[in-house]
């Protein structure tokens, strides 16, 4: 380029959004037409940095889907577009990189945005070439390839070539230069899938662009194709003539985004919630109101809380459990929530119950503010909150009740700063079950963390190398293990040990979950196939056929997992089911658990777990279970994180009045409203407009119980009772989802995109029935959903301010039948033989 000469290019762009899941829907978007003149206003010695102004004039603005195209056309004469008529821009290219854009200060946002793209068209390598480079889109893998086209020759003026570069957006990482898309939710475990590509095609003449051509496009998907916006942009630039070039002006630089909340409560007042929350006509629904005020996770609601809630003396504990509940599920939790938290849990409550909660908040608070904001690690208060929890620990270890409770605690933390402390208490601890809640906090660990001192002492409990260890405390290291990753050696030891195993329980459990993993080897992510090294191990260091012989072995205990929904080979939804039981065939330990995986990412959405024992002293003793008398503690988890448990009953007389209050009725566990999804992304597009997505969804979840017993006949066969081994029934009885999404692009007054619903209502019902008249016990386990009544609905639209110039509105409801899912053969042959059936 040429200091002394002004080169004119006439410059547009496309950019249309569709709902890509419904064939009929039409594309909504604009077209850009306007001059660009570009001025060289300075280079450097070597050529290599050159400092343009640009400018743009004549703008034409177009709807897509406007029915008259004389009433919806824009120019920049119209008052929507004055703002569009900001003075010129400059940008910097050096080495074929963008270096920096300066705009005159209080230059729209719109117009930013169309010189960044414009600046984007302009970095470019005139030689093959490969690397990361920083661009419009962020930190990406860049190519360039000089072309085969035929256009490349050479005349009188100098050589004509054509290169093509291609981008690949599906590997870009965030830029300083703020030229990249965002996106919220950092766990991204329930986001969008998003697919992008981007390819520019140049035609060079002397070193200058003679024309450009630009294309991106981008997917974004969720529940398979129920959520589906694609949207491509693309840009053209030609260069039509040449004149003399003039004056340099000087401008500030300016680059910023703001993000408008649209949320009632995400935008209110701390005043303007409490009075919303003090009004008492809304009593009948001051539950859900405090679960929502705190989902807006921002600092003025939850000034607003905490001036509503009264933790010290509290006339409704409930409701600041909920409220605690709520909160420590939050996606975006700021450094506020921390500290009122922290202040709550150090307080000298006389509720034991809200102590406790508090502290599994605060611990999970601090994990996902971690997580956001890893140098938080740095801070102070990340150091007062870590201090506080591990004396918690260390100051109840004589107190096997409590100590659990700040065990699990450090679990929800997730730090690694705890593997010491939980290491050796995983193999050191006093008694089984500060173990096992030991061994739990590794469970949020990633796989690399879970590696050398932690991995040698779960092999050392499983395999008893130094001591003899509780069968249940076995069975968690080894399930700890198969969760992350395990090497060949692992699987190989884990089979090998099956036949010398003398614990039946340990034998029988173990022998189901090599066979899950044989069964579903995609599911764990490992590079070799589970069930080609079984066989092997079998058939050359076992002398058995096969690894199938070892289903014949005898025992209650087993691990159980089953697909609920595959979304078009997206998102798998499944449930697995880990029971452990003594030789009577009573519970020991079960745990439940309804989960979500999407590639490499996963999450619990609900966890419920069940400790037993004692529960054969009311017919008679078992040499695994020396409990005195009947216990059962329930554990719950929504989201990756542990709440707090509860104790269902401790002895005869407690379990008994636990039947006679139920009445054969349902028993209330857990009702909440939890905040499923709280994701914002910004994709940028070629033509340097963003495409925003916002997607919010809501879980409401209700959990009741149910007991039934006949100590009489000692025989719960011929009804369908509803308990857990002589005990309770915990299961979803209701569970409702919303999930919402909107995709816009705007220029500010200007607006096209779509919005999407998705909803839900059903019942899941996880129904035990057992008959225990003789030892060892029989047991009947079903699980079946009722109903689902599913709705999608879409609206597409182009605006002009508060004026729709096209909008279109699709729906439809899917009813889905009832289904009983399988839980495995065994299961199923016994309740064929129980029920009769």
């Amino acid at each position: 380029y040429d200091e002394a000469i002004i080169y004119n290019y006439d410059y547009s762009f496309d950019v249309m959004v569709v709902d890509s899941s419904r064939e009929d829907a039409l594309p909504v978007g604009l077209d850009f037409t306007s001059k660009l003149t570009i001025k060289p206003l300075w280079q450097s010695p070597d050529k290599n940095s050159v400092l343009f102004q640009a400018n743009l004039n004549g703008i034409n603005i177009g709807n897509l889907q406007a029915e008259n195209s004389n009433s919806h056309h824009f120019s920049s004469q119209n008052s929507h577009l004055h703002h569009l008529l900001s003075p010129p821009f400059c940008f910097k290219i050096t080495s074929g990189e963008s270096h920096g854009i300066w705009f005159k200060e209080n230059s729209s946002n719109t117009y930013k945005n169309i010189a960044k793209a414009i600046a984007n068209l302009f970095q470019l390598r005139l030689e093959p070439h490969q690397s990361a480079e920083t661009s419009l889109f962020g930190v990406c893998p860049t190519q360039y390839q000089l072309s085969s086209s035929p256009q490349t020759h050479t005349d009188n003026d100098g050589s004509v070539s054509v290169i093509v570069k291609d981008i690949n957006l599906n590997k870009c990482k965030a830029s300083k230069l703020g030229f990249n898309g965002q996106w919220s939710d950092t766990s991204r475990a329930l986001s969008p899938l998003q697919n992008s590509t981007s390819q520019t095609t140049y035609i060079i003449k002397a070193g200058v662009i003679q024309s450009a051509s630009s294309q991106d496009y981008h997917a974004l998907k969720l529940l398979g194709r129920k959520i589906d916006t694609t949207a491509l942009s693309k840009q053209s630039m030609k260069l039509e003539s040449t004149s003399d070039n003039k004056n340099i002006n000087e401008y500030k630089t300016e680059i910023d985004a703001i993000q408008a909340i649209d949320s009632v409560f995400r935008a209110a007042s701390s005043n303007e919630i409490l009075e919303v929350l003090r009004d008492e006509t809304l009593d009948e629904i001051k539950y859900p109101l405090v679960e929502i005020a705190t989902a807006a996770q921002t600092d003025e609601a939850q000034s607003a809380l905490m001036d509503y809630l009264e933790f010290e003396y509290p006339s409704d504990a409930f409701l600041i459990e909920r409220y605690l509940v709520a909160l420590s599920i939050s996606v975006h939790p700021t450094r506020k929530m921390l500290e009122d938290v922290l202040s709550v849990a150090q307080m000298n409550l006389p509720d034991k119950s809200i102590h406790e909660t508090a502290t599994l908040s605060l611990a999970s608070l601090l994990f996902t503010y971690s997580r956001n904001n890893p140098s938080f690690e740095q801070d102070k208060l990340f150091d007062e909150i870590k201090e506080f929890l591990v004396n918690k620990v260390q100051k109840t270890l004589d107190d096997e009740d409590a100590v659990q409770i700040y065990l699990l605690a450090l679990s929800n933390a997730g730090l690694s700063d705890f593997i010491p402390l939980a290491t050796n208490l995983a193999e050191k601890g006093s008694s089984f079950k500060i173990q096992v809640a030991a061994i739990q906090i590794f469970k949020r660990f990633p796989v690399h963390l879970v590696q050398g001192k932690i991995r040698k002492t779960l092999r050392q409990i499983y395999f008893q190398t130094n001591r003899n260890y509780d069968d249940t405390v076995r069975i968690a290291a080894a399930s700890l293990i198969i969760s992350k990753e395990p090497s060949k050696q692992e699987i190989i030891n884990f089979a090998l040990s099956l036949a010398d195993e003398e614990r039946q329980e340990v034998r029988k459990f173990m022998t189901s979950a090599l066979n899950i993993m044989a069964r579903r080897n995609k599911e764990f992510r490992l590079p070799y196939s589970v069930k080609s090294i079984l066989t092997e191990v079998f058939r050359h260091h076992l002398k058995s056929s096969n690894f199938e012989a070892l289903k014949t072995i005898t025992g209650f205990s087993r691990a159980i997992k089953t697909q609920i929904a595959d979304v078009e080979g997206e998102i798998l939804s499944s449930f697995s089911l880990d029971l452990e039981y003594t030789k009577s065939g009573t519970t020991r330990r079960s745990t439940f658990n309804l989960a979500i995986q999407a590639g490499d990412r996963s999450v619990d959405i609900l966890t419920i777990g069940l400790y037993a024992e004692g529960l054969l002293s009311i017919i008679g003793g078992d040499d695994d279970d020396t409990a005195s008398s009947p216990r059962a503690i329930a554990t719950l988890g929504l989201m990756d994180t542990t709440l707090r448990p509860y104790q269902l009953f401790h002895g005869q007389a407690e379990l008994l009045g636990v039947v006679m209050s139920t009445g054969g009725g349902e028993m209330n566990i857990l009702s909440t409203q939890i905040l499923l999804m709280d994701h914002m992304q910004q994709v940028v597009i070629g033509s340097g407009m963003n495409l925003n997505m916002k997607i919010a969804g809501a879980l409401t979840l209700g959990l009741a119980g149910n007991v039934e017993m006949s100590l009489w006949s000692r025989n719960s066969n011929t009804d369908p009772f509803l308990n857990l081994n002589d005990g309770i029934l915990i299961y979803p009885i209701r569970a409702a989802v919303v999930i919402q999404g909107a995709s816009e692009i705007s220029l500010d007054e200007l607006q096209f995109g779509q919005t999407i619903s998705v909803s839900g209502v059903t019942r899941v019902d996880f129904t035990t029935t057992v008959e225990f008249s003789g030892i060892p016990m029989k047991m009947c386990l079903r699980m079946g959903r009722q109903d689902l009544l599913a709705r999608l609905s879409s609206h597409s639209y182009e605006k002009v301010g508060t004026n729709k110039s096209y909008s279109k509105n699709y729906g439809r409801k899917q009813a889905l039948p009832g289904e009983t899912y399988i839980m495995d053969n065994e299961v199923s042959q016994t309740c064929k033989e129980m029920l009769e059936y």
